[in-house]
This record gives C-alpha cells, sequence and structure tokens, in this order.
C-alpha cells in the first residue's frame, strides 16, 4: 500500500474523531456553486472479476455506499434535469448543490452503482462512449492491463518508460498506469499500433470479455431514472483528430443515442477529460449546452464556461475525509481518464 494512502486513511480517522468533517461541512454554505463528481468503476478488486485495468477503479462497492449515504444526508444531489433549467433558464440550484457522474459506462455500474443510487434517491448522469455497448469490444486501456497482468516476460523494455521487472511488487500497476498515461493523447490508429506492439513485447495472449453494459441495459437504467449522455462515440482523445473527425465523432454518439435510447440529453463528457476550442465549439454548435472536463474544482453559478465544467474526480484510494474536503473546496485532487 503506498504511504499517501496509509497516511491518509490515518488521517481520516483523526479528522473524523475530532469532528473536523462536521465543521468543513458547516462552512460550506456558499449558495451557487455547484460540485460535480467523477466516477468510472465500482468494484472490489480482490473479489469481482475484474477484466480491465483496475487504475479506473473509484470506489468499492461499501466505500461507494459510504459515499452517497454521506451525499445524501449532508448535501443536496441534483441531476441533469436541475443542471439544465439551471443553466438554459436561470433556475438557482440549492446549496450544497452535488451532480454524481459516472463515465464509461462500465456493467459494475448496474450490478454495484446504481442499487445504491436507488436507495438514496440520488440521480447520476452516466456518459457512455456509444461504439461499445453491445458489441463486446475493450477499450484499449483494458486490453493493456490485460496484456501486463498476463505477460509471460519477467523483464520488459518499454519505450519512453524503460526496464521494467515485472516481479516487483506493484510493477504491473504502475507499468500500466504509464503506458495509458503515454497512450492517452495519441489518434486511434497509433494507440493500436502501440498495443500491437506491446503484445509482442509482453508475450501476452488475447484478453478475456468486455465489461461494458448493453443498450438493452442502458434502457433499463433509463427508465430508472438514470441520465444516459454522451461520452463520445469512439472514446478518442478530441483534440488528437481534425475537426471533420470531431464532428462526425459527436455527431454519431448523438444518433447513436436517439436510436437506442429515444433521447440524447445535451451534456458531454469529454473522453480522459481532453479538450480544446474545437471541441468546445463543436459541442456548442451542435446544441450541446454543457460539457465536463475532468479538472478539479467547484462551479460558481451563473457557469461563465459551460463547455468546461469542473469534475471532481474520485479514486479508489480517497478516504471520506479527501472526499469531503473536495466537495468543499478546501482540497484539489488531480483529475484523471
Amino acid at each position: 500500500m503506498p504511504v499517501q494512502t496509509v497516511v491518509e486513511g490515518a488521517a481520516d480517522i483523526v479528522l473524523r474523531r475530532l469532528g473536523l468533517l462536521r465543521v468543513v461541512r458547516a462552512l460550506d454554505t456558499q449558495a451557487g456553486v455547484l460540485r460535480i463528481l467523477g466516477y468510472h468503476r465500482v468494484c472490489d478488486p480482490n473479489g469481482d472479476p475484474l477484466n480491465g485495468d483496475p487504475n479506473v477503479i473509484s470506489a468499492t462497492p461499501s466505500g461507494f455506499a459510504d459515499q452517497i449515504r454521506v451525499l445524501a444526508r449532508h448535501y443536496a444531489p441534483v441531476g441533469w434535469p436541475e443542471l439544465e433549467a439551471s443553466l438554459e433558464h436561470g433556475r438557482p440550484l440549492p446549496r450544497k448543490a452535488v451532480l454524481v457522474t459516472f463515465d464509461d459506462g462500465y456493467r459494475d455500474f448496474l450490478t454495484h452503482a446504481a442499487p445504491v443510487l436507488k436507495a438514496h434517491r440520488v440521480p447520476a448522469v452516466l456518459f457512455v462512449p456509444t461504439a461499445f455497448p453491445g458489441t463486446g469490444r475493450r477499450f484499449w486501456w483494458d486490453e493493456v492491463w490485460q496484456q501486463v497482468s498476463q505477460a509471460a516476460a519477467i523483464t520488459v523494455d518499454i519505450a519512453g518508460i524503460g526496464a521494467v521487472d515485472l516481479r516487483l511488487a506493484g510493477a504491473r500497476w504502475q507499468l500500466v498506469r504509464q503506458i495509458v498515461r503515454q497512450l492517452r493523447p495519441l489518434r486511434p490508429e497509433a494507440i493500436q499500433a502501440r498495443i500491437n506492439e506491446l503484445r509482442v513485447a509482453l508475450g501476452a495472449t488475447p484478453g478475456g470479455p468486455a465489461s461494458v453494459l448493453t443498450w438493452a441495459e442502458l434502457r433499463d437504467l433509463m427508465g430508472q431514472g438514470v441520465t444516459i449522455a454522451s461520452h463520445g462515440c469512439s472514446h478518442a482523445s478530441l483534440p488528437a483528430l481534425t475537426v471533420d473527425e470531431i464532428r462526425a465523432d459527436i455527431e454519431q454518439s448523438q444518433r447513436d443515442l436517439r436510436r437506442e435510447l429515444g433521447a440524447a440529453p445535451g451534456v458531454f463528457a469529454y473522453p480522459f477529460g481532453h479538450y480544446d476550442d474545437r471541441a468546445a465549439g463543436m459541442l456548442k454548435a451542435h446544441g450541446f449546452l454543457a460539457a465536463f472536463s475532468t479538472r478539479p474544482g467547484r462551479n460558481a453559478l451563473p457557469v461563465g464556461n459551460r463547455y468546461s465544467l469542473l469534475r471532481h474526480t474520485v479514486n479508489i484510494t480517497h478516504t471520506m475525509s479527501r472526499l469531503q474536503f473536495g466537495l468543499s473546496g478546501f482540497y484539489r485532487s488531480a483529475g484523471s481518464r
């Protein structure tokens, strides 16, 4: 376990016992502020079938339940309809407003997250890259994890990273994190070429099944009140694409949502949090009301730039104290995927 995680765990216990979290919540009374939480996966890396990169796990099922319980008790969870009304018509949001979002559409949202959200009546927005549901396709970062975790090689030398001894504790998790960080900004064909090179270098076997929700499951979640919105079509980093490719990706994602779900809400989450003026302008031109980044922070309303809204990205290592400090604006965590 990383030293930072151990230290934060100890600090969490001290803060709870001293009652300082209650003080933090009591001081967080500013009106006209929207907090947005960004999750990816909710699962137990030591118990659930993982089938992918453990670095995208936001919380364990029990940890997520604790977090949502705190949100329901001490904050004012809102959904996309409330935010849409605020952005379009200036309707005020309640004090301590918080919006829960999920990216990518992993199946554990259905099995672990949705029941908890429903039990506590906390709405959520699920951002889906529409080329994946029902196809059996895997996200490329999950493919990287499969290759590294099943590598026959003992030591590897990866371009831009160097030599890695895979026998060391935590070496495989760290290598995946480094490779993914390298590949995120690249064009899709460049990513695929690198993955093919890795397969040879690592001596890995093909990965297992994908863990993405089907369209039928997404329709069921939509019927339960979950807002299903666009995370692009291909989950490509938009700044790596041409203007025509950005337009095609966005338009295809909206067509897919309308065809399969009958609705395409006007909110977007940038894949990997990557965006530029071209992408933001394209969303505005296509009638989107807002777009979410992965830059940490709180959003003051009315929003100055609704196409770069801030989100507090939740990570499995985050303690309850760290989460609440982030919500209150006293602490900022680095964004991720």
